[in-house]
């Protein structure tokens, strides 16, 4: 008996040193941190923290874009009180962040939603926290199926739930007197290992537009945030009684800031789309060829702006005829690089010039096409812009550089457009 006891205990302390080892393996860094230390020095550790945060509301500042301003809506600069409608609106349902080993890790004492960019204290505008409360009581009851910022990934990751008109109905009173401004935003994510999303996750819901028309019909001022990990269709937006939208992409830790921001006038929006934004799939290559191979690009060089400048070229939409428009205006409705601001720039080609072998600077007639295979694979040629503010307020613009190359047809294909560089003004 003693000797098999032995034996028991044996195994089970080799068990339990085996188990230990891989625990240990685990968490060897902590391990070695607490016993050790790191070596490192973390004592400016908070300078640097705070140096991010200023990056990350500035990136805030710089990219967010201003899709539509119809009469000059914005910016409000005596905005001190508003109605902010949505799912999306609330902390559990604004997006910081995508879904997938690529997306942020936000710290949930840095971060910074929707609602609180609106208490920052350079900008101080108070929202409607009736609504708000209605919109977190909706969650709660909801809770079990609804999509959360804080469970993106799994089963409820694309659901798209908003409460239905009844419910918002008898909060409109209140809501008017409160202030003559409704915000209303849209929220979609996506990522990695969220599975493919429906086929009209990107397009408005029945819920969402019986939402809009309803803050149309009672709303002064109606501005819509695209709080988006992906391009919508957005042909709602061309509707008159929407009068102005940004897309603000997710947000990441404190970006958000900038919302409340531009709406007010104190930032002027200065973000490019770098997607380009249709009315449908239907004339989206790779959503028509999804299903022709795994993980394999069949549109070769053709998709996003390169597929629909040269399809457009090509004369592929020439058939398009719809409540949007004719042609490419039907199909395409904020191209890639679009962006509007609180301001009017004109611009001015200076000069074009190389340098030659000798190192001596040589002009070129930008007014003339330049023909590549008269210069080295090598040589740089530089393109001066002289860039002016128009209008009344501060801001800036970006250029953008585009060339169009030969087209050869059935040996090196080149899309029509192609982009070579851009630059942001001071």
């Amino acid at each position: 008996m003693n000797r098999i006891a032995k034996i028991v205990i044996s195994a089970a302390l080799l068990i339990a040193l085996l188990v230990g080892n891989m625990y240990a393996n685990s968490y060897s860094k902590v391990i070695t941190s607490f016993l050790c230390g790191t070596g490192e020095d973390f004592s400016d550790a908070e300078v640097v923290l705070e140096a991010s945060d200023d990056l990350c509301r500035k990136i805030g500042d710089e990219s967010i874009v201003l899709l539509k301003n119809q009469n000059n809506t914005l910016p409000i600069s005596d905005l001190n009180k508003v109605n902010i409608f949505g799912w999306g609106a609330t902390d559990e349902g604004f997006l910081l962040k995508g879904v997938g080993s690529g997306s942020s890790t936000i710290s949930k004492q840095k971060q910074v939603t929707l609602l609180q960019a609106f208490k920052e204290s350079d900008v101080n505008i108070e929202y409607n926290q009736e609504i708000i409360d209605f919109y977190n009581d909706f969650g709660e009851k909801n809770s079990s199926t609804l999509r959360k910022n804080s469970n993106l990934s799994g089963s409820n990751g694309y659901r798209l739930d908003e409460p239905s008109v009844s419910e918002i109905q008898p909060l409109i009173a209140n809501a008017k007197e409160f202030s003559d401004i409704a915000i209303f935003v849209i929220s979609r994510c996506g990522g990695e290992n969220m599975g493919d999303c429906p086929a009209d996750y990107l397009d408005i819901t029945s819920e969402e537009k019986a939402t809009l028309d309803l803050l149309k019909d009672n709303f002064g001022t109606v501005i819509v945030l695209l709080n988006t990990t992906n391009t919508m269709h957005a042909g709602f937006l061309a509707d008159e009684g929407i009068d102005a939208a940004l897309y603000v992409g997710i947000t990441g830790q404190s970006a958000s800031t900038a919302i409340p921001r531009i709406l007010k006038g104190i930032t002027n929006p200065s973000g490019k789309l770098a997607d380009t934004m249709t009315y449908s799939n239907e004339y989206d290559p790779t959503y028509v060829n999804i299903s022709k191979g795994s993980n394999q690009y069949v549109e070769d060089i053709y998709f996003g702006y390169k597929w629909y400048e040269t399809a457009d070229v090509e004369a592929f939409f020439d058939s398009v005829s719809n409540e949007y428009g004719v042609g490419y205006d039907g199909v395409v409705q904020y191209p890639f690089g679009y962006g509007l601001s609180y301001t009017e720039f004109s611009w001015q080609v200076n000069s074009l010039y190389y340098f030659d072998e000798n190192l001596e600077k040589q002009p070129l007639d930008y007014q003339k096409d330049i023909v590549l295979d008269d210069f080295d694979v090598s040589t740089k040629i530089y393109l001066e812009v002289v860039v002016t503010n128009e209008g009344s307020l501060p801001g800036k613009d970006v250029v953008e550089l585009y060339f169009t190359p030969e087209y050869f047809r059935g040996e090196v294909e080149k899309a029509e457009i192609n982009l070579l560089d851009f630059e942001k003004t001071f």
